[in-house]
């Protein structure tokens, strides 16, 4: 009996050590599947982004392709979205931070647009369809943001913007809005574009 007890101890370490280099093998391949997989869906993901951001920038292009983009319409906004990078820094974008600034910046619009939209509907103003649209856009990318996102951040406060009561004002804020946004609409897919074709 005893005898029997070592010879099954004898061959399962045996077959341990046989499949030993068998299982050592097979984890990198696993990892490179793995990777490749996550890598597949992370170019999903963001070519779905990329088409609804080229969407919302040709949307905000319309709202305001029957102005003089050679008018320098004076305002006083600090609350939208700057961009401060060189051309160089699109080489060196990391995934979370890049999408983390990109939700950021969508968050700022959807509050300057809900804003104006409010302005125009207590002016007894008619809300331009394609600012609808816009808001449309702003929250659909921003759902899409927030599943690719690790740790997607609180809501933001939302910024302390001016009471307009001039139509003119009005109108010249709009522009500022929609020209931020449009500015801030390529920058997006210049960014989005190289991380597809950045390595993991």
């Amino acid at each position: 009996m005893k005898l029997l007890l070592n010879s099954h101890v004898s061959l399962d370490v045996g077959l341990l050590l046989v499949l030993l280099p068998v299982l050592s093998l097979a984890h990198p391949h696993v990892s490179r599947l793995a990777l490749a997989q996550d890598r597949r869906e992370r170019d999903s993901s963001l070519r779905s982004l990329y088409t609804q951001m080229k969407r919302l920038m040709g949307i905000a292009h319309r709202a305001i392709s029957y102005d003089d983009p050679n008018l320098d319409f004076q305002h006083n906004f600090t609350t939208l979205p700057h961009i401060a990078s060189r051309a160089q820094d699109l080489h060196n974008l990391q995934l979370n931070t890049t999408l983390l600034f990109i939700h950021s910046g969508l968050q700022s619009y959807r509050f300057h647009f809900d804003w104006l939209q409010k302005i125009m509907e207590n002016r007894s103003m008619a809300v331009p369809s394609v600012t609808q649209q816009i808001s449309h856009y702003l929250r659909r990318i921003g759902q899409l943001l927030q599943k690719q996102i690790r740790d997607p951040p609180p809501s933001p406060v939302p910024p302390q913007l001016p009471v307009l009561t001039k139509n003119w004002d009005i109108y010249v804020s709009s522009i500022a809005v929609h020209r931020s946004l449009q500015s801030f609409c390529h920058w997006s897919l210049m960014a989005l574009y190289s991380l597809m074709h950045s390595p993991l």
